[in-house]
C-alpha cells in the first residue's frame, strides 16, 4: 500500500493533463504557437485539445486560460 497526499499520488502517476476548448472561428497562428510552448496542441474540428504532462509549476489549465485571455 502507498500512502501520500492526493497531489503527490497523482504526480507519481506521470499522467497527462488535457485542456479542451471550442473555437469561435479559426485558431490564430500566434495562439497556436503559444499553446505549443505549454503542451502539444491539436485541432479537432472546432475544438482545440492541449496535452501536457503533469508536474509544471503552473497547472496546464491556468496556462491555457492565461493565453486565451490575452
Amino acid at each position: 500500500m502507498v500512502l501520500d497526499t492526493p497531489a503527490a499520488l497523482i504526480h507519481g502517476l506521470d499522467s497527462e493533463e488535457r485542456v479542451i476548448f471550442a473555437l469561435d472561428g479559426s485558431l490564430p497562428a500566434v495562439l497556436a504557437e503559444a499553446l505549443a510552448k505549454v503542451g502539444r496542441a491539436e485541432l479537432q474540428g472546432q475544438q482545440v485539445v492541449v496535452h501536457g504532462k503533469d508536474g509544471h509549476q503552473v497547472p496546464l489549465v491556468s496556462e491555457a486560460v492565461s493565453l486565451l485571455s490575452t
